[in-house]
């Protein structure tokens, strides 16, 4: 009987033991914590709250130091560079040096991450040009299909915005490939497998003006109520005023005034309360052009 409780306690301990962790697999708290005071960073920041967006962010990069978490101090540091863009240039511009060293000399994988983010600066910078050389031949894994997805945005919405119209049928294959993906992260998100949608949104939007750039206004309305649906949800105040402007402009185009009046009229609003006097101004623009 003795024999048989001894086997029995190490038959169970033997399984005991093959259900605990990996202790290599086993984040550091500060990992953790870092992780998480970064995704409320970028919620601080689509909701307009940019000081608390830094602080959780610079929060989130101390955690990272100490617990000498390479790929976090990576994200910290773009996410900062991303934050400090228009308030402090040179500190956002030491914070996005700093990520480019960890990627060329410690973490190789995360080059395209790199060159991603840096093309988004570069962008929002207005240099569409540049954001297109960064974009050549960049290419994620098959897993990666977030950053693909804005990857191929941001080449679309700089080729747009230059104007390149030999390029048409390379922003339609582009098109076909951003609905792809769009259509993969969805699924996740409808699954509740996708914490972050605002790479959903934002493919909806870029595929919204791919559509009214060829004047499919039906098709372009169905691409921007879609992000606005999205950016509501996950209180993404700019989004959701820029896809409210845009519906404004295929309905002026469809020659549905009192909508398209509706539609600048909310965004203005919204953009008001962001205190975003360009995009306000372009509201008004609108709304004096429209007929009486």
């Amino acid at each position: 009987m003795r024999i048989f409780l001894t086997l029995l306690f190490l038959t169970v301990s033997l399984l005991g033991c093959s259900s605990l962790p990996n202790r290599n697999a086993v984040l550091p708290k500060e990992v953790a914590s870092g992780m998480e005071l970064l995704r409320q960073a970028r919620l601080n920041a689509r909701m307009n709250q940019q000081e608390i967006a830094c602080l959780n962010a610079e929060k989130a990069y101390q955690y990272f130091v100490l617990a000498d978490d390479l790929e976090g101090i990576f994200y910290a540091n773009l996410e900062l560079a991303k934050l400090r863009r228009k308030s402090n240039p040179e500190e956002s511009l030491a914070y996005l040096q700093s990520a480019g060293k960890i990627a060329e000399v410690f973490k190789p994988a995360l080059r395209p991450v790199y060159q991603l983010r840096l093309a988004e600066l570069k962008f929002l910078e207005n240099d569409f040009a540049q954001t297109l050389s960064l974009m050549k031949n960049l290419e994620f894994d098959e897993e990666s299909d977030i950053f693909a997805s804005e990857a191929l945005a941001y080449k679309i919405m700089a080729t747009l915005k230059l104007k390149m119209g030999a390029n048409k049928e390379s922003v339609r294959e582009a098109a076909k490939n951003l609905q792809r993906l769009y259509q993969r992260l969805k699924d996740r998100y409808d699954d509740y497998e996708l914490k972050d949608p605002e790479s959903i949104s934002f493919s909806a939007y870029v595929l919204g003006l791919v559509a009214a750039s060829e004047k499919s206004w039906s098709e372009a309305e169905k691409w921007f109520l879609a992000a606005w649906e999205i950016d509501r949800q996950i209180s993404n105040y700019n989004g959701t005023a820029e896809n409210l402007y845009s519906l404004g402009v295929v309905n002026r185009s469809l020659g549905n005034h009192a909508a398209a009046l509706g539609f600048f009229e909310r965004a203005a609003r919204i953009f008001e309360i962001l205190k975003n006097a360009d995009r306000l101004a372009a509201c008004k623009a609108q709304l004096q052009a429209l007929p009486e």
